[in-house]
């Protein structure tokens, strides 16, 4: 769409009234054909005007569908971070790589797979601020949940690390809370994998029924 933009900045803007100016900075940009021009230049006829301003309106009515599939196009890509088709291992391998932690070196990628079939990616990101870091597990399950996904079958978490990197107590809380019955796939720099149930990496975890038990208890 830019190219486009670029290609007819400035006729597009042009007030109606002034359409003869516009069809002669048309035909001088290469917008439309001679036999056009020169019966509106030479000829004076009604004709040619009425083409003129059928060309002005064919044009911006173009511009105004290209852009129109431009803003669908980058909703629908907002929507839909990944392919389905995608690897989920490969995709968090390849989310590790962008991680942010230039204090503590420690990379980590994950990839979030929904009923649906797609996934989203995070990264671990580190803030000065040490308490402010999030880790790569969040991000996915916040980048998930922001687009209107509610519904998750597993979770793959790599690092730059020997060993399996498992959830953080916060990831684990967040993971059981959103996806109580999800699998955890983890994997080490050498691409060994282990999986557990969220219920076995947080066993008597704190959850809502918790807070209906003490409501009905009042």
């Amino acid at each position: 769409m830019k190219k486009q933009e670029k290609k007819y900045r400035g006729i597009s803007r042009i007030d109606s009234h002034d359409t003869h100016g516009w069809f002669v900075r048309a035909y001088k940009s290469g917008k439309t054909t001679s036999k056009l021009f020169s019966d509106s230049i030479f000829g004076g006829k009604e004709q040619a005007l009425k083409k003129a301003i059928m060309f002005r309106e064919d044009l911006v009515q173009r511009l105004q569908n290209e852009s129109r599939l431009g803003n669908l196009n980058a909703s629908e890509s907002g929507k839909k971070r990944l392919s389905k088709t995608q690897d989920p291992i490969a995709l968090a391998k390849k989310a590790m790589k962008e991680a942010i932690a230039p204090y503590s070196k420690f990379k980590v990628g994950a990839a979030l797979v929904c009923r649906s079939g797609e996934v989203y990616t995070g990264h671990n990101i580190e803030s000065p601020s040490y308490s402010l870091t999030i880790c790569a597990e969040r991000v996915a399950l916040f980048k998930a949940l922001s687009e209107g996904s509610r519904e998750f079958k597993e979770i793959v978490i790599t690092s730059n690390s020997e060993d399996f990197c498992f959830p953080c107590g916060a990831c684990r809380q967040s993971l059981m809370d959103f996806a109580p019955n999800i699998k955890v796939t983890l994997l080490n720099k050498h691409g060994e994998q282990k999986s557990f149930k969220i219920e076995k990496l947080l066993p008597n975890a704190f959850s809502k029924s918790n807070l209906k038990r003490k409501s009905a208890s009042k």
